[in-house]
């Protein structure tokens, strides 16, 4: 097998990613604090690093209105069938052979994250952000190569 630096990786994984039609999306770059790009401060750290990323509506409440006969519902929006859809097409064609217990170790490394738009008369989205650095998965895949016979 041919075994690509993390530059290689990455171009390999934007072609694999050009055909997947599903949720999710290469980033390449995040705020440390979840918060910063809504802060006016300039003291949050922008991370330059790739992550394979997935934002999913979880619920809010939506229907309220500037008028006193407005009545803002709490709602619920049913998980996605899988929910880190594009984390499962990459290994599938990264690593096909991974087994099972391998897969099980690289899904701990994910990342969820809770998140919170508020908009106007109490009305609110919320999403959960599922990520893992490119370079997790690189890692992951790399020791296996190197435990691979030549």
């Amino acid at each position: 097998m041919n075994k690509p630096t993390f530059e290689e990786f990455v171009k390999q994984c934007e072609l694999l990613l050009e055909k997947f039609s599903g949720n999710g999306q290469l980033e390449y770059s995040h705020y440390k604090n979840k918060h910063a790009r809504y802060n006016c401060r300039e003291d949050h750290e922008k991370v330059d690093e790739i992550r394979l990323t997935h934002t999913y509506e979880t619920g809010g409440v939506s229907g309220g209105s500037c008028w006193d006969s407005s009545n803002p519902l709490p709602y619920t929006v049913s998980r996605p069938d899988s929910e880190f859809e594009i984390f499962d097409y990459l290994l599938s064609k990264l690593n096909p052979r991974m087994s099972f217990g391998e897969y099980k170790e690289l899904e701990k490394q994910i990342n969820q994250e809770d998140k919170t738009n508020y908009e106007y008369y109490g009305n609110r989205t919320e999403y959960v952000i599922l990520s893992i650095p490119l370079q997790v998965i690189y890692d992951h895949i790399k020791s296996s190569w190197e435990n691979e016979p030549s």
